[in-house]
């Protein structure tokens, strides 16, 4: 009777358990994370980075050195330029001048050209995010999924 009663216990969890999940990673900014949609000037970034099979985004600030030297230091590596990985640079408190102004003036890579969030509509959720919890980092990503989040700070500290 106990074993009856235990393999009936378990088949339910076993025909579970062989289930398989159709459903689509979840948006947002954090490790295994699929980047999510951010419009700027009728550009879908995210997007772009989801046909990318490698690409690297750095989110930082005019206001901020170490996320200016980060911005500098992904812009004019070796070995991310060896490989052709597409780098995106979007200042989040500059507009496109400012941006590239700023960028220039830190050693950026001129093959670069940085994207000014400032005078965008912050209106989509998205952006709204990329600004307050996205900055100041840098994004390894493959087809759009995030792959590794490095903060400025930390890589400020390892290129010392």
């Amino acid at each position: 009777m106990r074993l009856k009663t235990m393999l009936l216990g378990l088949l339910p969890v076993l025909l579970l358990s062989g289930k398989s999940s159709t459903t689509t990673p979840d948006k947002g900014f954090n490790p295994g994370e699929q980047i999510p949609s951010i419009v700027v000037e009728g550009t879908d970034i995210g997007g772009s980075l989801a046909r990318e099979p490698k690409a690297v985004l750095v989110v930082w600030s005019v206001e901020d050195a170490t996320s200016r030297v980060a911005n500098a230091w992904v812009t004019n590596n070796p070995a991310l330029r060896d490989t052709n990985t597409p780098i995106y640079s979007i200042c989040i408190d500059g507009d496109d001048r400012d941006a590239d102004l700023y960028s220039r003036i830190d050693g950026s890579n001129a093959l670069i050209t940085p994207i000014g969030l400032e005078g965008e509509s912050q209106k989509h959720r998205s952006l709204r995010q990329l600004a307050s919890r996205g900055s100041n980092k840098v994004y390894y990503t493959s087809y759009g999924m995030i792959e590794k989040v490095i903060t400025s700070d930390t890589l400020f500290k390892e290129m010392q």
